[in-house]
């Protein structure tokens, strides 16, 4: 099993979550798809490694996030971690341009303290998980190249401050289920490596 790299043009017969998509991989099917077979207790060696790293290191641009699909799609925070999830499930994080990531992440942590898609988005939920679970997959969390620990203890009450009767996931919105989730993990996350 492979899934196919970001190549303009290519066409492949394997299947592929993204067939509607150019067959092209997506970053989001990609690391979904490595993951039910992680889950599923597959030893990925049916996976083409070099094709999906490769994907993974054309789709940096050079700000240091990802394109969702290839160039010109989406690219922001999400997918960000949905690379850096590839990565570290085939345990090889070297198509991954750190220098540029780190940057990327650092100029879209906001003055309250949470983290935006991007530098100039406001801080969101489900950004703020990305870039956190994104450092931690990597071992970057805690070792000050990216957040110093008092922008993570900042980060930390940003997402305390997202409580009300529930969670919501940015300024001035509503409760929300799924807030619950990004927030939670966020904080999660951040806990269990003290």
């Amino acid at each position: 099993m492979g899934f196919p790299p970001e190549v303009e043009g290519e066409v492949h017969s394997v299947a592929n979550l993204a067939q509607t998509y150019s067959h092209r991989a997506l970053k989001v099917s990609s690391s979904s798809g490595l993951l039910c077979l992680a889950i599923l207790g597959d030893n990925l060696q049916g996976v083409n490694r070099q094709a999906v790293l490769s994907s993974i290191r054309a789709s940096q641009r050079e700000d240091g996030s990802f394109w969702s699909e290839g160039q010109g799609s989406e690219s922001d925070m999400r997918f960000v971690y949905c690379a850096v999830a590839i990565c570290h499930i085939l345990q090889d994080y070297s198509y991954i341009d750190w220098d540029l990531l780190k940057s990327f992440i650092r100029a879209s942590l906001n003055y309250d303290g949470g983290i935006g898609q991007g530098p100039g988005d406001e801080s969101h939920g489900g950004s703020t998980f990305c870039a956190i679970a994104s450092l931690s997959l990597s071992n970057r969390l805690w070792d000050e190249s990216v957040l110093t620990r008092k922008e993570i203890s900042r980060l930390v009450k940003w997402a305390l401050w997202k409580h009300d009767h529930g969670f919501h996931g940015r300024a001035h919105k509503d409760d929300d289920s799924c807030y619950a989730f990004w927030i939670g993990a966020t904080l999660e996350v951040r806990l269990c490596l003290i």
